[in-house]
């Protein structure tokens, strides 16, 4: 294959990448809705992309490298469509899974947690609590009903709603009444 079609590769699939990367795109869009194209993800822009920009590098770094044209042509191929299947693949898996998005911050509420940190004067302290799978610390203050209960109710609480980054919390009830 020509040196001249493995450049174009290489730009066409820069391009796309760099768009995407600028662009912060974390799907495919079409009219407002992101489509699980299954097996169709595969031949999104963005993994078409990957693969041309994969294909076109090794392509013209096999030419100017003095590859014989068969191993260049052949290891640009195999990588291009390597590439381009991982990665349609792995954005596949992001989209299905949790792991490439923040969790709502409506599902924090009702979540049990536990005060790491004790309030101080201002009212603020910190809670550990499990967030979509992970254990994170965020600021807390009491909930305005529990305004006056001591910070050793907190021990365990629950969240009972978010104010920006701030939860605001309350002793769990069993420890009311213990």
């Amino acid at each position: 294959m020509p040196f001249p079609l493995y450049v174009a590769a290489a730009v066409f699939g820069l391009l796309f990448v760099g768009w995407g990367a600028i662009a912060g795109g974390e799907g495919e869009h079409h009219g407002g809705v992101e489509h699980d194209a299954g097996v169709w993800a595969l031949f999104s822009l963005r993994s078409l992309a990957f693969g041309a920009l994969t294909f076109g590098a090794v392509g013209a770094l096999g030419s100017l490298g003095g590859w014989s044209p068969v191993l260049t042509a052949s290891l640009a191929g195999v990588l291009g469509a390597g590439v381009w299947v991982g990665v349609g693949m792995l954005f596949r898996y992001l989209r299905r899974s949790e792991s490439g998005t923040m969790l709502a911050d409506a599902s924090w509420i009702g979540s049990e947690a536990e005060l790491v940190v004790p309030f101080d004067a201002s009212g603020v302290g910190r809670i550990a609590l499990l967030i979509g799978g992970q254990l994170t610390e965020i600021a807390a203050r009491r909930a305005p009903a529990f305004a006056t209960v001591p910070s050793q109710a907190f021990r365990r609480c629950q969240v009972e709603q978010l104010e920006g980054d701030v939860a605001l919390v309350m002793p769990l009830a069993r420890q009311l009444v213990s």
